[in-house]
């Protein structure tokens, strides 16, 4: 199942870009590497139930989430950036991107310093 979900999660993120005006190569490395750290994110919040010391400090997901919640907020998550990305005009999109990435980039490196995993 988690695998099955993670695949539908950048299927869903990587499809939408067949439907964008002006896409370039650059936005796409662009999508692949939030991608790639959402899902390093998501990995490291299913395994802070392994961590009784340790919350969730995202006010959506609630300090204790459950996978199945984890994994729909991620889905949503990629998905509706995926739109937003489309939707933006083209000399937006890498700001967008490169925001969101150094975001999930200081979020995931945050992680990995409390010992989270990243497993499937």
């Amino acid at each position: 199942m988690k695998r099955a979900l993670l695949a539908l999660t950048l299927l869903t993120s990587v499809s939408a870009f067949a439907f964008c005006d002006n896409w370039s190569d650059r936005d796409t490395v662009g999508e692949v590497a939030l991608n790639t750290l959402l899902v390093a994110d998501m990995a490291q919040t299913v395994d802070i139930k392994n961590h009784h010391n340790l919350r969730e400090l995202n006010k959506i997901l609630g300090e204790h989430p459950k996978d199945d919640r984890i994994y729909g907020y991620f889905a949503t998550y990629a998905a509706s950036n995926a739109l937003v990305v489309c939707l933006l005009p083209e000399d937006m999109r890498g700001m967008w991107l490169a925001g969101f990435s150094f975001y999930e980039l200081d979020v995931v490196s945050s992680n990995y310093k409390l010992k989270l995993d990243i497993k499937f």
